[in-house]
C-alpha cells in the first residue's frame, strides 16, 4: 500500500522533436537539428526523443558528442509502421534494427512502437463504435509483429521495447488496447500512455495509469482542446489528421486536460519513469516553438511536478 504522505521527487521531463513541427525527416521546413537541440536544452530540458529516423544524425558517435555538449540524453526512439501489413514486415523489422543501432549507440533504453496511423481508421479517430477493427489474421500479424519488434531491441540491443496506442490507428480504443496487453505479455514490452491520444480515444488517462500501473513505462504528455474534439467527432467530414490541423491537440496547459488529476495518478503508482512533452501546437499560434515548450514545462512545474 503506498502511502498518501509520500512526496514524489521532481519528475523527469524530455523533449521531443514533434513539439518544433518534425514530423517527416526530409521536411524542408523542420529547423536545423543543432538549433532544435540547443533550444530544447535552454529550454529546460535534459533529454529527448530521437523522432523520426533520419532526422538526427544517424552517425551515433557524432549524435552523441553533440547531446554530450549540451549536456542531454536521448531516451528513446520510435518504430511507427503498419504494424498489421504482413507484406511490410521485413521492411519494419529493417527499420528496428536501423533504430535500435542508433538508440544503443547514444546510450538510449527505450523503443516505442506505435501503429502508424492509417486511411481507413483516421477517418473514424475517437468514434469507437464505428471504427471498423482488424479481422483475427491482421490482428495476429500485428501483435506478432510488436513481439518481434521487442524480441530484437531487448535481444539484440538491450533495449526495452513499449507500445503506444495511438488516435487513426488500429490500436486506439479501450478493447484494443486490452486486448494488447493480453496477447504482449510483461516480459515482451510495456505500455506508453499518450494524454492527447487516450483522451481523443474517450478513455481517462488517469485512471488508466492506475489501473495499468506494473505496464506503465513511458508517458507522453499533450493537451486537448474538448471543444474542438467534440466538433470532430460530431463531423463525418473531419479525421484525425484534419482535426489535428484544426488545432484539436494542443500544448500541455492550453488545451482541458486535468493535469493536476495526471499528477495524483503517477504520484499514487509511484511513477519513475520518463514523461515526454510530445507537443502538436496550435496551428495559427505566433508563440515559437521554444518558448512554448518552456512555457508548458515551467506550467507542470507549477502545478508540482
Amino acid at each position: 500500500m503506498i502511502s498518501p504522505n509520500k512526496k514524489h521527487d521532481r519528475y523527469r521531463f524530455a523533449a521531443a522533436p514533434c513539439s518544433w513541427g518534425v514530423g517527416n525527416p526530409q521536411c524542408p521546413d523542420s529547423p536545423v537539428w543543432r538549433d532544435l537541440l540547443q533550444e530544447a536544452s535552454e529550454a529546460g530540458y535534459s533529454s529527448i526523443e530521437l523522432g523520426p529516423y533520419g532526422y538526427f544524425p544517424t552517425d551515433g558517435r557524432m549524435l552523441k558528442d553533440e547531446l554530450g555538449r549540451r549536456g542531454m540524453s536521448v531516451i528513446s526512439g520510435r518504430v511507427y509502421e503498419a504494424l498489421w501489413d504482413r507484406t511490410r514486415l521485413e521492411e519494419t523489422l529493417s527499420r528496428t534494427r536501423k533504430v535500435c543501432q542508433l538508440l544503443h549507440a547514444v546510450g538510449a533504453k527505450q523503443l516505442v512502437i506505435v501503429d502508424a496511423v492509417n486511411d481507413i481508421r483516421e477517418r473514424f479517430a475517437g468514434i469507437s463504435e464505428q471504427a471498423p477493427r482488424l479481422d483475427k489474421p491482421r490482428w495476429r500479424t500485428m501483435m506478432s509483429t510488436i513481439r518481434c519488434i521487442a524480441d530484437i531491441a531487448m535481444y539484440d540491443y538491450g533495449i526495452r521495447a513499449v507500445v503506444h496506442p495511438h488516435a487513426g490507428s488500429y490500436l486506439e480504443f479501450d478493447d484494443e488496447i486490452s486486448r494488447m496487453l493480453e496477447d504482449v505479455p510483461y516480459e515482451k514490452a510495456g505500455l506508453c500512455l499518450d494524454t492527447g491520444h487516450f483522451v481523443y480515444a474517450g478513455l481517462e488517462p488517469a485512471q488508466w495509469m492506475k489501473e495499468c500501473t506494473f505496464r506503465l513505462e513511458h508517458v507522453h504528455f499533450k493537451d486537448v482542446c474538448n471543444q474542438r474534439l467534440e466538433y470532430c467527432l460530431n463531423s463525418q467530414m473531419v479525421g484525425f489528421k484534419d482535426a489535428c490541423d484544426f488545432g484539436v491537440l494542443r500544448s500541455v496547459g492550453e488545451g482541458d486536460i486535468d493535469y493536476c488529476a495526471i499528477k495524483s495518478a503517477l504520484d499514487r503508482v509511484e511513477y519513475d519513469g520518463w514523461i515526454t512533452l510530445q507537443q502538436l501546437r496550435d496551428p495559427n499560434s505566433e508563440v515559437t516553438p521554444f518558448e512554448d515548450a518552456r512555457r508548458s514545462l515551467n506550467h507542470l512545474r507549477e502545478l508540482g511536478f
